[in-house]
């Protein structure tokens, strides 16, 4: 890791406002580490895990619950940054509604890129609500990758899924289960 990167190890959060929150200029390195099993569970207008920076890294064990207008992990690099990297190892739990801008949606991951966004999922995610995505994606000039082997459910108008945007490569493998 650089000097300059963001690190954390953690077990279980519980909160009312977003539960990790890592906000850095463009050119800095987040890198989240929550390998130990543990739970994150926050209220409304919140997310489990939000980093925004230059280069971002996630690993996470164990389930995140959110309520409306809430996400489980949202990750988002500058004009500047590099790229999203997000592995999710258990479940993903969103319920309510979303209420929030067409270019911001509240979903299981989000990830807004510039660069490259890698995302590893192997738990289920559920979603609930208006335009609450289980997995969305976008780039502005990098690839998107995208490996679920979990089920990943999305109950709501104009919910998808998986939804992945941008000029870029995108792919999506299902391992198992299914996507609805």
């Amino acid at each position: 890791l650089r000097p300059e990167s963001v690190v954390l190890l953690a077990r279980t959060f519980e909160a009312h406002a977003s539960g990790e929150l890592f906000n850095c200029p463009d050119e800095t390195e987040v890198v989240v580490l929550l390998e130990e099993a543990g739970s994150i569970a926050v209220g409304a207008a919140a997310a489990g895990i939000f980093a925004e920076g230059g280069g971002i890294a996630i690993t996470h064990v164990g389930n995140i619950s959110a309520g409306e207008q809430s996400s489980g992990i949202h990750a988002a690099t500058g004009p500047a940054g590099g790229g999203i990297s997000i592995t999710s190892r258990g479940n993903i739990k969103l319920t309510g509604s979303r209420d929030a801008s067409p270019l911001d949606p509240a979903a299981g991951i989000a990830a807004f890129g510039h660069s490259g966004i890698t995302i590893n999922s192997t738990g289920d995610i559920t979603t609930t609500g208006e335009a609450r995505h289980g997995i969305f994606a976008t780039t502005e000039t990098g690839n998107v990758s995208i490996t679920s082997a979990g089920n990943v459910s999305a109950d709501g108008f104009n919910a998808n899924g998986i939804r992945v945007t941008g000029e870029g490569h995108s792919s999506v493998l299902i391992e198992s289960g299914k996507v609805s």
